[in-house]
């Protein structure tokens, strides 16, 4: 493998399919963190606010300053 490039091993067209996957898998997951993300806003977070913790409100700023990155 040494000199050459992974579009020379494994094919370019391999390396775009391989590369539209991840990406797939990349959208899914974000997607999956969105929902356990307002899933838990609408539950724990409104929860804790209402028995008086607004600690839980720095946590959530934390939380979303993670994801916009």
């Amino acid at each position: 493998y040494q000199g050459t490039s992974i579009g020379d091993h494994f094919g370019i067209a391999n390396l775009f399919i391989a590369l539209n996957q991840a990406l797939a898998a990349n959208a899914a997951l974000t997607a999956f963190d969105k929902a356990l993300l307002s899933n838990h806003i609408k539950t724990c977070v409104v929860d804790d606010i209402k028995n008086g913790d607004d600690e839980v409100v720095d946590e959530l700023i934390m939380t979303m300053q993670k994801f916009m990155k």
